[in-house]
């Protein structure tokens, strides 16, 4: 679990407001100096990603925090989490509530993956505190184990397969000794399943994992088939592709997944016809660069086609994934997702148009906004809003605040480069939808985040 931290819990009814309009942070200067402004942060490592208010070089107000997969929407004080939110993680169990000091702490709910409440009542150092007022339901078992064996959603297990056993989660309780589980470390494709004679709680005797050789599980479906491990690629290096397999798939592929509780996660795939593949690259990208690039990062690879499957070889040592191939130049199945094909501009592509595109999170308790007004002649406007409304029991907050900044912009195939004071950030973009007679996309697609054309 992501800990995280917001609190306005009181013995009390608190209410707490702020309406305000702040500056843009300035990008001539570094980001420890930002201070009452609103701005955009990126971890070097690519991974994170803040969007929000800033005060004394840290995050301080209304923000949107990405670790990864996982989202957190609400209150900041000093670098934490800290007052209302709504923390959603890579699995689609989502929090809402109060927050303290980076830890959820104070009245909050726990909504399972399928949107069911699994929790309602108080929280102490991120765990649950039942008491005579607070409900729960079956799915709260995502947070401890029962006394008498049997496994709930969100338990670790190990299970076994092909004579070795693999750490998984219970994904859901399919019947009386029935459990769909989750592999770790493998995608949704592996999902299967089992029984009890195939399942034990994690750590109950030593385990032989595919991690220690053990290769893949079984595939479901009676279409066991022995897989060989990825080929090993030298310290710091691509894997190499085989010998006499095809790597036919060029371009950019969106995935974009809708979970119950209305979140909606979006990967983008860069491929290359000399085997290379980049997941969710930031800071912009070009497939010339991809492809000729020295080192991989940490969610990049080498891919092929194999017994009518797409294998894709991960740079970072961990199990290759396989997906059903089909030839089609303008689709993909990437685990167990659907992705279409998208393209890019041309190098100093100009437009009139404007676009918006934000993260909202908990039905609206919280969201931000920026919008971008491009022009013909070069220039661009932007305009960023945060936004937040959130009641418990005890406490209500709502408020924002707003920052906006004037520049030059500037695209170039899958990069978008904005200058404002002489200072440059660019970004990986390419266009979704349609397009107009302009070229203008119905949408574009900004590092994880649709934007809408307005006009």
């Amino acid at each position: 679990m992501l800990m995280v931290a917001l609190s306005l819990a009181s013995t009390g009814t608190a209410q707490v407001q702020s309406e305000r309009e702040l500056s843009a942070c300035p990008l001539q200067y570094p980001s420890g100096e930002w201070d009452r402004c609103i701005g955009v942060w990126n971890a070097p490592e690519g991974d994170t990603v803040y969007s929000g208010e800033f005060g004394n070089g840290t995050f301080h107000g209304y923000g949107v925090l990405f670790i990864g997969r996982s989202r957190y929407s609400g209150q900041f004080r000093q670098g934490r989490m800290h007052g209302q939110g709504v923390l959603l993680w890579d699995d689609g169990q989502m929090y809402v509530g109060s927050f303290e000091e980076g830890v959820i702490s104070g009245f909050g709910r726990l909504l399972a993956a399928d949107g069911r409440e699994a929790f309602a009542g108080q929280f102490v150092d991120g765990a649950p505190v039942p008491d005579e007022t607070a409900t729960t339901t079956p799915h709260a078992a995502a947070l401890a184990q029962r006394a008498d064996g049997e496994f709930r959603v969100g338990d670790a297990v190990e299970v076994v397969s092909n004579g070795f056993w693999y750490p998984a989660r219970i994904k859901a309780v399919n019947g009386p000794g029935q459990w769909l589980i989750g592999y770790d470390r493998y995608s949704e494709s592996w999902d299967e399943v089992v029984g009890r004679d195939r399942i034990r709680a994690r750590g109950s005797e030593a385990t032989t994992s595919a991690a220690q050789g053990g290769g893949q599980p079984a595939v479901q479906g009676g279409r066991a088939k022995a897989m060989a491990p990825a080929p090993q690629a030298p310290a710091g290096g691509w894997p190499a592709v085989p010998m006499g397999v095809n790597t036919p798939v060029e371009g950019v592929f969106l995935t974009v997944r809708t979970w119950m509780s209305g979140s909606v996660d979006m990967e983008a795939w860069f491929f290359t016809r000399n085997g290379r593949f980049s997941r969710s690259p930031r800071g912009g990208i070009s497939l010339q660069a991809l492809a000729t690039q020295q080192t991989p990062g940490e969610a990049e690879g080498t891919y092929w086609i194999e017994d009518g499957e797409l294998v894709l070889a991960w740079a970072d040592g961990r199990e290759p994934w396989r997906s059903p191939y089909k030839a089609d130049p303008n689709a993909l199945t990437i685990g167990t997702q659907f992705a279409s094909k998208w393209s890019g501009f041309p190098k100093g592509w100009r437009l009139d148009g404007a676009y918006e595109g934000g993260a909202s999170i908990g039905g609206g308790a919280l969201s931000s906004s920026n919008t971008l007004v491009f022009r013909s002649d070069g220039s661009f406007s932007r305009q960023a809003v945060v936004a937040v409304s959130s009641e418990g029991r005890s406490s209500s907050v709502s408020g924002g605040a707003m920052g906006g900044a004037t520049g030059t912009y500037e695209f170039d195939e899958f990069s978008l480069t904005l200058r404002e004071n002489g200072t440059e950030v660019t970004y990986t973009v390419f266009g979704y939808g349609e397009r107009d007679a302009e070229g203008r996309p119905e949408q574009l697609f900004w590092e994880r985040l649709l934007m809408s054309r307005l006009n």
